[in-house]
């Protein structure tokens, strides 16, 4: 990505439902599509929702410290 540009389009890509967020479906696509272009292989459904539910826990913990970070 070059530019604030081309991450939107990506983003707009991802965003199927125009909601301006990228939820778990939404999030789930993004990644299948991510290891399908990397790896050159399918992905299990059972993998995807795994990967899919790290990420999200993840920015759950990261928006948890930003949000403590913000407060003091």
């Amino acid at each position: 990505m070059e530019s604030s540009v081309d991450f939107m389009k990506v983003w707009k890509q991802f965003d199927a439902d125009c909601s301006g967020y990228i939820e778990a479906d939404e999030l789930k696509q993004f990644v299948k599509t991510l290891l399908t272009k990397r790896q050159g292989t399918k992905v299990t459904e059972e993998k995807l929702i795994e990967y899919t539910d790290t990420i999200v826990s993840q920015w759950i913990i990261l928006q948890s410290d930003m949000l403590i970070m913000i407060s003091f």
